[in-house]
């Protein structure tokens, strides 16, 4: 009973250590006046937002009008939208994504209920789940590029 306890411990010690060592370091750039939050990955492209639901937002809560996603932030080409990246900016009524982003994370635009329409480029190849559930303000049909995989 001691030994299976004890690797339970250490199940739990190692899980806590990966977390701890797999945080992600996001990096800030104002450009037209909008900050941006936004991670680097390994090949050095850019991802708006970090992906964590509490405080992984693309842009400030309050950020209003219409947006346009930057083709590259501190010379790291943009490349995909976290997940929750636009979570609840309730005062967002349009966004424009650059031909450099191939994917949408799940609930990236999740809440923003000013929200009437989204370009979604031909270089897009997934749209995570419930990307836009909850844009109450969205009219017509939305054109899914014919390159789309998921």
């Amino acid at each position: 009973m001691k030994c299976r306890l004890m690797m339970w411990v250490l199940f739990a010690l190692s899980a806590s250590l990966a977390c701890v060592c797999s945080a992600v370091t996001t990096y800030t750039k104002t450009v037209d006046g909008i900050t941006w939050t936004y991670t680097v990955s390994s090949d050095n492209t850019a991802t708006v937002g970090s992906g964590d639901f509490s405080s992984g937002r693309a842009v400030p809560k309050s950020t209003a009008g219409a947006i346009i996603i930057p083709r590259s932030l501190n010379g790291h080409k943009v490349v995909a939208i976290a997940d929750n990246a636009f979570d609840q900016c309730a005062s967002i009524v349009s966004v424009e994504i650059p031909d450099t982003v191939t994917s949408i994370g799940q609930y990236a635009f999740s809440y923003c209920e000013s929200l009437e329409s989204v370009n979604i480029p031909d270089s897009m190849e997934e749209i995570g789940g419930n990307a836009f559930i909850m844009c109450r303000s969205m009219r017509g049909e939305m054109t899914l590029p014919k390159g789309l995989k998921k």
